[in-house]
């Protein structure tokens, strides 16, 4: 086998497409809230995250699939079902459409021990609930009380054309600050070129891969993660 890069907005566009999909014996979404938070940490900060296995999928699917949690139920062709990265992928897809249904993440700042002059980004993730239609703590949906709070929504470093949001949101938070104004789109436009440059490599099996052997791979991959946690 051998590893290939793959970017982010690569990731997402398939999983827009569905044209990756997963085999029903995966376990579902297992993460907890700080297993996703240390993954976007390491995202913002430019560290690698391991790698991703697929299976090429060739006239079709060698495993029954579902499709990717929030993700599109149809789309195009199945090209890919993978193997392991589910983890991963689900917690980047999810935070950065702000899909769950608990929580929303937010980037904040702290202190770098080994350079006190600059910040590193963190992300932290807010308890959210609903009631009587709102959903809560209400601060969260608030730019001018999220950015009191130092943080910025982890939504807004979705790796799409969104800068009328983006723009939109800074003028709220910064209630018509130019100079603040400038200096939050820098901050804002810097992150995503973190997210948009986060290298998720994958290694790909044939389309002619057995599925005895596919699925020895698949639990191999799974212990040598298991033994690294």
């Amino acid at each position: 086998m051998h590893a290939f890069d793959r970017f982010l907005p690569e990731w997402f566009n398939r999983i827009r497409s569905r044209q990756i999909t997963l085999p029903r014996f995966q376990r579902s979404v297992a993460w907890d809230n700080k297993k996703v938070s240390d993954l976007l940490t390491t995202v913002l900060r430019g560290l690698p995250s391991g790698a991703a296995l697929i299976l090429v999928v060739g006239d079709e699917e060698k495993f029954k699939s579902r499709t990717m949690v929030y993700a599109p139920e149809s789309g195009e062709k199945v090209t890919e079902q993978l193997l392991d990265g589910q983890q991963r992928l689900t917690a980047l897809w999810c935070s950065l459409h702000d899909k769950y249904r608990d929580r929303s993440y937010l980037i904040g700042f702290e202190e770098d021990l080994s350079n006190p002059t600059t910040k590193l980004p963190y992300v932290r993730g807010q308890a959210r609930w609903e009631k009587n239609g709102s959903r809560y703590p209400l601060w969260v949906s608030d730019p001018k009380e999220c950015w009191n709070r130092g943080f910025i929504p982890m939504n807004l470093l979705r790796p799409e054309d969104i800068l009328p949001e983006i723009r939109k949101w800074i003028a709220t938070a910064v209630a018509s600050d130019r100079d603040q104004e400038n200096l939050l789109f820098d901050e804002i436009i810097a992150l995503r070129e973190k997210v948009r440059e986060f290298n998720l490599p994958y290694l790909a099996l044939p389309a002619n891969t057995p599925k005895d052997v596919a699925l020895d791979v698949f639990v191999k991959m799974n212990r040598s993660e298991e033994r690294r946690v």
